[in-house]
């Protein structure tokens, strides 16, 4: 028997745990004739993985009231972007629309689930008003003043003067 784990109480009735190790003494004539065995005290051992695993369903426990909490705030904006006239969506750090209201749905030609994940630049600077395609994400990137206007034309076929920096 190797590794076994029991409880035990030591001299003081401490409730311990003591790993166990046994092996045969065999005789010359193949029988067995004793046992011979090592016990070690993992009480420590024992006690650190219980608090390892305490620390960890607390861990646990904060994450999911923090997920909870940061969803509830999104929850909260909703009505907000909704409810709003004009046109509003987010991008991320790459570009790509994480969230868009109705009124920019409408303005810009686009269902919400056409917008999400994608390009913000590669939907909404189609072309410009002569038809010939907008210019590329790294031309866009290039650093303008802040106030000036670029014409460009939605998918919806709405003119639209737009912002660049």
């Amino acid at each position: 028997m190797l590794g076994r784990v029991d409880p035990y109480f030591d001299e003081a009735c401490n409730p311990g745990w003591v790993s166990t190790n046994k092996w045969p003494i065999i005789g010359d004539d193949g029988t067995v004739i004793g046992i011979f065995g090592i016990s070690r005290d993992v009480t420590a051992a024992y006690k650190m993985q219980a608090e390892l695993e305490q620390h960890r369903h607390h861990l646990e426990a904060l994450v999911k009231q923090r997920t909870t909490a940061s969803t509830g705030h999104r929850g909260t904006r909703q009505p907000f972007l909704e409810s709003s006239a004009d046109g509003l969506y987010g991008v991320d750090c790459k570009g790509m629309v994480t969230f868009i209201n109705p009124a920019a749905c409408l303005l810009l030609g686009y269902r919400p689930e056409e917008t999400i994940g994608r390009s913000a630049h590669a939907l909404f600077h189609h072309s410009k008003p002569d038809g010939s395609p907008s210019r590329s994400t790294s031309a866009q990137a290039t650093p303008r003043s802040v106030g000036t206007k670029q014409e460009s034309t939605t998918r919806s076929g709405m003119p639209t003067a737009m912002p660049c920096r």
